[in-house]
Parts: C-alpha cells; structure tokens; sequence
C-alpha cells in the first residue's frame, strides 16, 4: 500500500502557481493596440490642436493600467512599462491643458482689442475721424476726460489738452490703445506749440507702449503708427529727410506684419513726401508701387487720392499734357464720389477746376468747380467764394449771364460774410459788369 502511494505521488503533475486566463490575454492585447492608438490620436489632436483625446486617452490609460497591474501573471517589467505610458499620457495631457489655458488667455486679450478696434470700424463708417475715435474706452469717467482734453486740443488750448491727457495715463484702467494715442496727441500739442523735442520724446514713448504688446497683428499696428506720427511729425516741420526716414520704418513694419491698409498708407507718404521735395521721378514710381498695391487690395481711398496726387506732380515737373493730367483728375474723383470720400473730392475738384479754367476747358471748370462747391464742409470759406466767382467768370465767357450774375451774388454773399471785403468789391463789379451785357442798366448801377 505503501509503495502503491509513492508512485501516485511521483506521476502527480505539478501545475504553475498562475495561468493566464482567455480574458487577460485580450486585455493585454487591447493595452498593446490602445497603447499603439493613444500615441496616434495624440498625434492627430497635435495637429488639429484639440484637447478631448488626450484627457480620453489618459483616462482609459489609467483604467486599464490599474486593471492590468494587479495581474500577478505578468512581470515587474511590464508592470513597469504600463505605469510609465499611462504617466506620460497623463504628463502630456497636463501639459497641452495648461498650453492650452494660456493659449486661450492670450487669445481672450487679443479678442479684446480686436474688439475695440471693431467698435472703432463702426464709428469710422460714421465719418468720424481717427482722432475722434482713439478716446472711446469702457470707463465713463476717463472717457470724459479725454473728449474734454480733445476739445482742448481742437480749441487751441494745448497746455490744458496736455495736462488733461497726462492726467488719463495715471488712471488704472486705460487701454493700451488709449494709452498709445494719448501719448500720441500729446506729442501733436507740443508739434502745435512748437516744441519739437518734446513731441518728438512722446511720439517715442507710444512707441514703447506698443512695443510691450504681444498680439503680433496689433502690435504691428500700434508700432507702424508711432513711426508714421513720427514721420508725418517731421512732414509737417519741413524736416522731409527726416521724415521720410520715419515714413519707411513705418513701411516696413507693416509689411512684415502683413497690414495692408499700414502698407497703403507708408506707401503713399513716401510718395508724397517725394512729391513736395520735388523727386518727381521718385514721386511717379511711388504712386504707381501705391496704386498698384491700393488697387489690388481695395484701399479705394489710397488709390483716389493718389491718382489726385500723380496728376498734380504731372503738371509740377511738366511732364504730362492737359489731357493726361485730366485723365488722373476724373478717374480720381469718380472713385471718390463712388466711395464718398470727401475730403478726396475736394482737393481733385479744386486742383481740376482751377486746372481746366487755365486752359480754356471752361465746361470742365464750370463740372469741377461745382463738385468742390456742393462738398466743401464749410460753404463760407475764400476758397468756395473763388470757385463760385470762376463759374460766374466762366458762364460770363460763355454768353450765359443770368447764370452768372446768380453765381457772382452767391460769392459776393460769402465773401460779405467772412470779411474779405477785396473779394467782395471786386464780386459786385463784375456783377454790375454782367447786369451791362444783359442791358440792365439800373441794376448794373446800383452793383
């Protein structure tokens, strides 16, 4: 019986302390594809920059690691291996969250000042200008102030504008934006009063101010616009070299920020600035490097009034006919009138109208004079009574007196009224010279 059991005992099959179950090795399985698939996805939301899939691949990761490590079947090593991806997926994930975080918080700040930017876009389609627009902020109170130190500005009242704008940069919510044209328009008092060094060291302080943002877009801006002050600073002190030098910093900032209504604008002060130190030759290849870059981007604007400013540099250095220069003149002012720029219509009417007269094209005189009487903001200026008095002169020459004996008592009216009293003699006497022709000899008397 004895030996019987012995030999029970040495057949006896030892089987091993564990066995891997169907079940652990498809787990296992499915760790090896999720692993390989973790690593793609995340790959994937690199690309697309999106966040879900690793905070779903950093979760399953730690379920199914913590379901796998507790399988006595497999190793330390592979317990190991597990514990590692999961950590990384986990280290990942934190890292893109808190990227991510301030990712957005940078992109909420640049919002922002897209968003007063928008707001200012509104108020330009209003016809308000740039300097009426910069002072808009949030807070009521330094709102105030700043139209009251711009209404300082715009009465002549420099020193109070300055101390009231420096009073705005001390206040704790002013906007970068604000911040940079108050330092902007403070340098535009001291150009007013004559102290250039000052405007000069303003000028440079919004520089700096833009320099400190972040955004690229506005910065560049910001940064092209404290250059272009700079620059139109010195325009207007006859320093050209000066301000030319300022003109094409500004250019180049705003071509390598990608502005485009920035590159338009450097481009045509550049040409212009060419144009008054009479660079003729330099002055037409700007406008045309102006108009060609304003045109293919639709900077309407820029395009009416620099083909207003070729036509003008034409008959300054002689190098175009009547025709030519007229050509410019109407292309200028159709633009102008389809885009209502006003100011634009001014100028080309006045320049064409004066223009036409000289040679003798009175129809176009009498078309252009017309044009810079009905848009001229303010009807009662020396310039609107001129131009009044030319269609007179010019429906004289034309046999048309009714017409213009009415347009001599408009300019005699004008003229009455602000002062000029030379103007004004000399209205009443080609008005009595009219009432002559048409043989009203009282009438012509009494003028």
């Amino acid at each position: 019986m004895a030996k019987r059991k012995r030999s029970k005992r040495r057949n006896k099959i030892i089987k091993p302390k564990h066995n891997w179950e169907l079940k652990d090795v498809i787990f296992s399985l499915i760790y090896v594809a999720f692993t390989v698939g973790a690593f793609a996805l995340i790959l994937l939301g690199d690309i697309r920059g999106d966040l879900w899939p690793d905070i779903l691949l950093a979760t399953i990761s730690i379920s199914l690691s913590a379901y796998l490590a507790t399988l006595q079947v497999l190793s330390t090593k592979a317990k190991v291996v597990i514990i590692t991806v999961s950590a990384f997926l986990c280290v990942h994930t934190a890292y893109k969250a808190i990227e991510k975080y301030k990712k957005e918080q940078e992109l909420a700040k640049t919002r922002e000042y897209y968003y007063q930017s928008q707001e200012r876009a509104e108020l330009y389609g209003r016809g308000l200008s740039d300097q009426e627009i910069w002072k808009y902020d949030k807070d009521p109170l330094l709102r105030h102030t700043l139209v009251e130190a711009d209404q300082n500005r715009q009465r002549g009242e420099f020193q109070i504008a300055i101390n009231k704008y420096k009073s705005c940069l001390e206040h704790p919510n002013i906007s970068i934006e604000s911040r940079h044209w108050t330092y902007g328009n403070i340098a535009k008092c001291y150009e007013s009063l004559g102290k250039i060094d000052l405007a000069e060291k303003h000028w440079n302080l919004a520089l700096k101010v833009a320099q400190k943002i972040d955004d690229r877009m506005v910065k560049t801006w910001f940064v092209g616009r404290s250059y272009a002050g700079l620059g139109t600073m010195y325009y207007a002190s006859q320093k050209y070299d000066q301000a030319l030098d300022y003109y094409q910093k500004s250019l180049q900032v705003y071509q390598n920020g990608g502005a485009i209504t920035g590159t338009a604008a450097g481009l045509y002060n550049i040409a212009l600035t060419y144009s008054v130190t009479n660079r003729f030759e330099q002055a037409l290849e700007a406008y045309q490097r102006c108009i060609e870059f304003a045109e293919k981007h639709n900077e309407k604007g820029i395009v009416a009034n620099s083909l207003c400013n070729v036509g003008i540099v034409l008959l300054n250095s002689k190098r175009g006919t009547y025709e030519q220069i007229m050509n410019y003149c109407d292309r200028s002012l159709n633009l102008a009138l389809a885009i209502r720029d006003q100011s634009c219509i001014v100028r080309v009417a006045n320049f064409a109208a004066h223009l036409s007269f000289d040679n003798k094209e009175f129809i176009k005189s009498i078309e252009y004079n017309k044009k810079f009487i009905e848009f001229s903001s303010n009807k009662f200026t020396t310039e609107v009574g001129i131009a009044m008095a030319i269609v007179a002169q010019t429906y004289f020459f034309t046999g048309k007196y009714q017409l213009a004996l009415s347009y001599y008592q408009q300019a005699r009216n004008v003229f009455l009224k602000i002062g000029n009293n030379e103007f004004y003699v000399e209205s009443l006497e080609h008005a009595g010279l009219t009432c002559t022709f048409m043989g009203r000899t009282s009438d012509a008397l009494l003028y």
